[in-house]
C-alpha cells in the first residue's frame, strides 16, 4: 500500500545523523551508537541498535536483519542483490520457529510457531501463539491426519481505539517507538503444529515475521525489504502432517524521494508438506506494507 501525506511531518523522521556515514560492507564491523555490529556468515549483520545515519550504504550481496529496530537516514543506497528483512523464523524437523521477542528497545514481538507432535494428536494439537497490538498476519493451520485436526494457527489482534492506528501515516511515524512516548507495533502470528496418530512425528509451525522501519529521505535502494512470515517444516516420519506457516510482518518505507524503488514482502510461511496419509499445512497469512511518500 502506498500514501502520499496531505501534511508535512512535524518532526525530524530521518533522525539525527550522529553515527554519520555508515558502510554495511559484509567484511568490517559497523559502529552504530557507539556498539559495533560485526558481520557473520551471509554476510549478515543484526542490528542491536537504531541507526541514525547520514548516508547508509549496503554492498552488493549484503542482508541487515533489523531485529526490530528502526534504520533513519537522508540516504539509503544498495542494489538489487542487497537484503533488510526481519523475517519470521523456519520451523526444523525438531523445532519450531520460536517468537521474535522483543530486544531492550527494539519493541516488537512476534508469535511462535506450535511444536510437533509424536503422540496421538486428536484433541492435544500445537497452536501457533497469537499477537496482540499488530497489522501482521495470522499464522496457518497445521496439517490433518483422517480425523485429527492440526493445530491451529494464532491470530493477530490490532490495536483497539483509542491507540488504534488510522490510515495515517504520520501516525505511524509518531507513534512507533514506545521508548519515544509511542505504543510500538508487533510482528505476525506463529503456525499450528501438524496432527500425528501416535505412530509418526509431524511438522511444526512456522514464526511469525517481525516489524520493519526505514526512513530514508532520498532512496537510492533497489534491494529487498522483508518481514516474511516463517516456513512450517515437513512431517518427520510414519503418517504425520505438516506444520502451518508463519503469518507475514509489518513493513514501513518512507521516504520523500525514491530515485529507486525496493521490492517489500511480506509474505506469509509456507506449510510444511505431510507424509503418508499426513497433510500438508497451510499457509501462513500476508502481513501489511506500507510504502509512504513524504512531502517536501
Amino acid at each position: 500500500m502506498s500514501y502520499t501525506p496531505s501534511r508535512k511531518p512535524n518532526i525530524n523522521i530521518w533522525g539525527s545523523r550522529l553515527d554519520g556515514n555508515l558502510l554495511f560492507d559484509g567484511v568490517s564491523p559497523v559502529l552504530v551508537d557507539g556498539t559495533s555490529i560485526t558481520p557473520t556468515a551471509g554476510p549478515l549483520y543484526t542490528l542491536t541498535r537504531d541507526v541514525f545515519a547520514n548516508v547508509l550504504t549496503i554492498s552488493p550481496g549484503v542482508t541487515i536483519r533489523t531485529n526490530g529496530f528502526c534504520i533513519r537516514c537522508l540516504e539509503l543506497i544498495g542494489d538489487a542483490t542487497t537484503l533488510i528483512h526481519d523475517n519470521g523464523e523456519d520451523a526444523s524437523s525438531i523445532l519450531p520457529g520460536q517468537e521474535l521477542s522483543n530486544a531492550p528497545t527494539s519493541l516488537r514481538t512476534t508469535g511462535g510457531g506450535g511444536t510437533r507432535v509424536t503422540t496421538d494428536s486428536n484433541g492435544t494439537n500445537s497452536t501457533g501463539s497469537p499477537v496482540v497490538r499488530s497489522f501482521g498476519g495470522s499464522g496457518g493451520a497445521g496439517g490433518a491426519l483422517g480425523i485429527r485436526t492440526g493445530g491451529t494457527g494464532g491470530v493477530c489482534t490490532p490495536p483497539a481505539p483509542p491507540n488504534y492506528m488510522p490510515d495515517e501515516p504520520l501516525a505511524m511515524i509518531c507513534t512507533r517507538p514506545s521508548d519515544q512516548g509511542g505504543i510500538g507495533y508487533n510482528g505476525g502470528a506463529g503456525g499450528g503444529g501438524g496432527a500425528s496418530n501416535g505412530a509418526g512425528t509431524s511438522g511444526s509451525g512456522g514464526g511469525g515475521g517481525g516489524t520493519v522501519w526505514v526512513f530514508a529521505a532520498t532512496c537510492n535502494y533497489a534491494g529487498g525489504i522483508q518481514a516474511r512470515g516463517g516456513n512450517g517444516s515437513a512431517g518427520v516420519s510414519g503418517n504425520a502432517s505438516g506444520g502451518g506457516g508463519g503469518g507475514g510482518g509489518m513493513v514501513r518505507m518512507h521516504s520523500r524521494y525514491y530515485a529507486l524503488t525496493p521490492v517489500i514482502s511480506v509474505a506469509g510461511g509456507t506449510g510444511g508438506a505431510g507424509i503418508g496419509t499426513g497433510l500438508s499445512g497451510a499457509d501462513g497469512s500476508p502481513g501489511a506494507s506500507y510504502m509512504v511518500t513524504l512531502r517536501r
